[in-house]
């Protein structure tokens, strides 16, 4: 499924870094496979990852596409007052099974509170940035 992921998440101007960076060819493998879309197989599968907590929930399951045509008493339903576009349409999820991952590899999220005792040239994230930049002018120089 790997190819529909590509499909996707490559655009055009994604793959026109990739070239520029030398990694196309190694991603238009991911391309090749057989054309998928909801129409002929409903079959999904989301990671939801909860990084400060560090953890995994995978969700696998069957999607169905509502048009608000088809019910429009749905869509109503999830259509926010205050947000100003339309709801265009509904994808149901029929969950069929959800495992919660091991939190190895998810790694910790650390707050801003303990950043500045993790630079102790600066004692600031902005600093730090600010130094970053100031050392790349001096040595690109």
């Amino acid at each position: 499924m790997a190819h529909k992921f590509a499909e996707i998440g490559f655009t055009d101007a994604v793959k026109s870094v990739q070239q520029t960076m030398g990694s196309r060819s190694a991603y238009a493998r991911r391309e090749v496979g057989s054309t998928g879309n909801v129409a002929t197989d409903s079959r999904i599968s989301l990671l939801l990852i909860d990084s400060p907590n560090r953890r995994r929930l995978k969700i696998f399951g069957r999607m169905h596409v509502i048009g608000t045509q088809d019910d429009a008493a749905l869509a109503a339903r999830l259509t926010l007052a205050d947000y100003a576009s339309a709801v265009e349409r509904v994808m149901l999820i029929k969950v069929e099974a959800f495992d919660w991952n091991c939190p190895q590899h998810i790694p910790p999220v650390l707050p801003k509170t303990i950043l500045p005792q993790l630079s102790p040239l600066t004692g600031s994230v902005d600093g730090c940035r600010t130094n970053r930049r100031h050392r790349k002018r001096r040595y690109s120089a």
